[in-house]
């Protein structure tokens, strides 16, 4: 595993941890209307039958943000090592190990 992969996995797993933290934000206060929301989100779906009163638990909370980011953190970095297997000639690194190409083809050092 490189940096850059380690890199690529850690960016979405907290992107998704941000975007569920805030989803969750929204939801406790009003989940009526965020019901209403998905229903029409995914287009009539009927998400009422899931809604039960009861406060947010911090434990179940806590539980998906971690499975969540852990889960795409996974998922990212294993596309990023096969989609991306060789970072070397990206531009950021080429620059930073002091090889400057000037050609308009890709630099192979």
């Amino acid at each position: 595993m490189t940096v850059a992969q380690l890199r690529t996995g850690i960016a979405l797993a907290v992107t998704v941890g941000v975007f569920y933290a805030l989803c969750a934000l929204v939801w406790a206060p009003a989940p009526g209307p965020s019901v209403a929301l998905m229903n029409n989100l995914f287009h009539g779906l009927d998400f009422s039958s899931m809604v039960r009163p009861r406060p947010l638990a911090w434990p179940g909370f806590i539980a998906a943000l971690v499975v969540l980011s852990a889960w795409q953190s996974l998922r990212r970095w294993r596309w990023a090592s096969v989609s991306v297997p060789n970072l070397k000639h990206t531009r950021r690194a080429r620059r930073a190990s002091g090889h400057h190409c000037k050609k308009k083809e890709p630099c192979h050092e």
